[in-house]
């Protein structure tokens, strides 16, 4: 076959079109790139919008647990103080634990208590019955006359029945007007 062009020009004419096709090749991809980008760039915008949109309303659900904690702390708080001013205004200036230390105290030899039992009604005031059992009559007397002469009970009651037995006695004793 014959060619009207010389060999250098035909190499020369390949290497041209060789170089025009890639040049070619580039600007498309470029172009792709460029669509790709122009595309893509509204869901961007979107999705940053809707990332800054998530975290405010997180921050509000945050802010608004604290504050909703924090309520309710309050309130607790505010319930138990208010427990607490109804005790006090409802406690007697009576202790009842230094009394049971007291009738403990003026225990006599041969006297053992095995029950307190502490009632408080409305006219009588507070009633405390102690049972127990003493060794000998005489051993019960004293712990009652014990008990008599202390100035903060205004009565104490001890059941004839109960010094029926000289020894081994079981005894329940009454004492009212607690002061």
């Amino acid at each position: 076959m014959y060619t009207l062009i010389p060999e250098q020009s035909a190499a020369y004419l390949k290497k041209e079109y060789r170089i025009r096709v890639f040049i070619l090749a580039l600007l498309f991809m470029s172009l792709g790139v460029w669509i790709g980008i122009v595309t893509l760039f509204p869901s961007y915008v979107i999705s940053v919008t809707q990332e800054k949109r998530a975290l405010a309303e997180a921050g509000t659900v945050e802010q608004t647990a604290r504050s909703a904690s924090t309520t309710a702390a309050i309130a607790q708080i505010g319930a138990a103080n208010s427990a607490v001013t109804t005790l006090q205004k409802s406690q007697d200036t009576l202790m009842i634990s230094s009394i049971i230390e007291d009738i403990s105290s003026r225990r006599v030899p041969g006297v053992t208590i095995t029950d307190f039992e502490i009632s408080r009604s409305g006219a009588a005031g507070t009633v405390i019955v102690i049972q127990g059992k003493a060794a000998s009559r005489d051993a019960l007397v004293s712990f009652k006359n014990n008990l008599a002469s202390d100035s903060r009970f205004s009565k104490v009651d001890l059941p004839v029945g109960d010094l029926a037995s000289d020894t081994n006695i079981s005894f329940s004793i009454s004492i009212t007007g607690i002061q």
